[in-house]
């Protein structure tokens, strides 16, 4: 079948072919013959009424006390985590997330199903001879668990990431677990689609003979260093690939129009650069009018863009996106999928900040950053901003609502209106201590997100699974109209926000105001501006002291992803407002100026 999308140049699969993992192929394999068959895990497992109240449901699993502290007399730590597929971590007890010290790390592949609510025990029991060799050879295992299938979308890559960003992973030594390839008589370069690497970065035609056993239990390993990298676009794959959005999406539509144009500006930059240190990508950026400044701290790198011609100080937008080291791409994918914050930058209105790693108490590093950055550059530390996407988009309110006296207002992109239950969905979700918080302080707030993100996250008024989903594809995580509602109460009342009832969300149904009708609740007031071919839809929600503080925005046709009019609206938002570092006091210019 003839590829519709192949005469639309970088939009298309066929550019992007050999910046897929080396890997790829061999992970596909292995994720299609280690099958976590439960029934032969004659682990012992409690039952649900002594655990109850411990299931985690970001991760699908029940997590129990006494299987931590089995391991941990072991002298095994284990992380159980979720980032699209499930994986758990086992390492020494000693590896500490911030241990100057790096494990060898080893990677291995399975497919299980994710209606296995013990499928962290599973493995344990089914790999515990890989637990024990943790802890006695000090080595990292990572397990990754697809549901019911390889991982066909390559979201390892993301996940290794993470795990190298939270675990003292050594990426010059991380391995794949072979052992089914070589049982199977298998040959690596027979599943291959490109030549792999060996660590030098050579090419071979013989991957075979780099294959290791180093481990007491003679578990064959290949190198990963240098083949599991993806150096593809991040901003293309969520606009071209089905799982990002909803089946009514017109994606043609996107692509011809003038945000398809700018959002390949960005992109462009992904094809034609693969570090941040090429001299292409820098000169590109100095000939925007801007500097490119690379710093680190305390052993993390993070990244400014600077106006190179500016007579005051200008705001700093902190943009929390990947830029940590480990895969050099992920830095230019951060300058491309906010590329329009470069933008705004060099029109001489703030100076953006790079920074965001893999979990809320490491964030915290931000705020040395913010004075860091204060003390290089001429920043107004009354007007600093906040902004990230998808689970960016949770470390940003998470971070700002810590430290609220640093930031004067804040933007999350592609996150759910409601403000999701922690006990239901943990990392995902807000506990009630947090909102509390919120409820007694006040941050300005933007949320935004697409019409056509997959889950399902509008309107608000109807049950998620009476969307026009693609077959196969999972609702988003707040389901039932009753849990929806249930959201956005506490996301009115974390903003200080008159609460609103069912009947007052299931009325707005037959609502004048095209605004209302896409979000599904009561708005305050509205605005639908069009940009760029589209219409964007605008609520603002005035809280108990007469403040609009909480603004909604949705896009018209819009998959999970920041749009350029999405960036600009967040800025157009956020820098109407200052703040007070002493006194925490919010000033708002739009009050001002009325």
């Amino acid at each position: 079948m003839q590829d519709p999308y192949e005469d639309f140049g970088l939009w298309a699969e066929e550019p992007w072919k050999d910046r897929i993992s080396r890997i790829d192929p061999v992970v596909q394999y292995l994720g299609g013959k280690n099958i976590l068959d439960q029934e032969h895990c004659k682990v012992q497992l409690p039952d649900e009424d002594s655990v109850r109240g411990t299931y985690d449901g970001k991760v699908g699993a029940y997590l129990y006390p006494e299987f931590f502290s089995f391991w941990k007399e072991k002298g095994v730590r284990i992380v159980v985590k979720q980032i699209t597929e499930h994986w758990m971590a086992v390492m020494p007890y000693d590896a500490l997330p911030k241990a100057t010290a790096r494990f060898e790390t080893i990677v291995v592949f399975l497919q299980g199903t994710y209606t296995d609510k013990f499928w962290p025990m599973h493995i344990a029991y089914a790999y515990d001879r890989y637990l024990e060799m943790a802890a006695k050879e000090k080595k990292i295992v990572i397990f990754v668990l697809s549901n019911g299938r390889p991982d066909v979308e390559r979201t390892y890559v993301n996940l290794l990431q993470e795990a190298c960003c939270l675990f003292p992973c050594d990426t010059e030594r991380l391995y794949l677990d072979v052992s089914t390839v070589l049982a199977d008589r298998k040959k690596l370069a027979e599943l291959t689609e490109r030549p792999l690497v060996d660590p030098s970065g050579n090419e071979t035609s013989d991957p075979d003979n780099l294959v290791i056993t180093m481990t007491e239990l003679s578990i064959p390993l290949f190198p990963l260093k240098g083949n599991w990298e993806y150096r593809g676009s991040l901003g293309r794959d969520l606009m071209m690939l089905d799982k990002y959005s909803m089946i009514n999406f017109d994606r043609e539509r996107v692509l011809r129009s003038e945000t398809g144009r700018k959002l390949m500006e960005g992109i462009r930059l992904e094809y034609q650069y693969n570090t941040i240190f090429d001299p292409g990508l820098q000169e590109h950026i100095r000939n925007m009018g801007l500097d490119f400044g690379i710093h680190y701290t305390k052993g993390e790198r993070w990244l400014t863009i600077v106006p190179q011609n500016f007579s005051e100080k200008l705001p700093l937008l902190c943009v929390l996106q990947e830029v940590y080291e480990g895969n050099e791409h992920l830095a230019v994918t951060a300058l491309s999928y906010f590329y329009e914050t470069l933008k705004i930058a060099a029109r001489g209105e703030c100076i953006v900040l790079f920074f965001v790693l893999e979990d809320n108490d490491s964030n915290d590093l931000l705020c040395e950053l913010i004075d860091e950055a204060a003390g290089l550059y001429p920043v107004d530390l009354t007007r600093v901003y906040t902004t990230g996407h998808s689970h960016d988009g949770r470390f940003t309110l998470e971070f700002s609502a810590r430290n609220w006296r640093k930031v004067a207002a804040a933007a999350t992109l592609g996150n759910s209106f409601c403000l999701e239950d922690y006990r239901k969905l943990g990392a995902a979700g807000v506990t009630d201590e947090r909102m509390e918080q919120l409820h007694t302080i006040e941050l300005p707030l933007a949320n935004f997100c697409g019409c056509c993100e997959h889950g399902g996250k509008l309107p608000l008024n109807v049950d998620a699974r009476t969307l026009p989903v693609r077959p196969g594809q999972e609702f988003g995580r707040t389901i039932t109209l009753e849990d929806r509602i249930y959201g956005w109460q506490r996301r009115l009342y974390a903003w200080n926000c008159p609460s609103r009832t069912a009947d007052e969300l299931l009325a707005v149904k037959d609502s004048t105001d095209p605004v209302e009708r896409v979000f599904g609740v009561p708005v305050d007031r509205s605005e639908v501006v069009q940009i760029d071919g589209f219409n964007h839809y605008i609520g603002d929600f005035r809280d108990n002291n007469g403040r609009h503080l909480l603004r909604m925005t949705a896009h018209e046709n819009m998959p999970h992803m920041p749009i350029p009019a999405m960036l600009e609206l967040a800025w157009k938002f956020m820098r109407r407002f200052s703040r007070d570092p002493e006194s925490g006091k919010i000033f708002d210019s739009e009050e001002t100026e009325g």
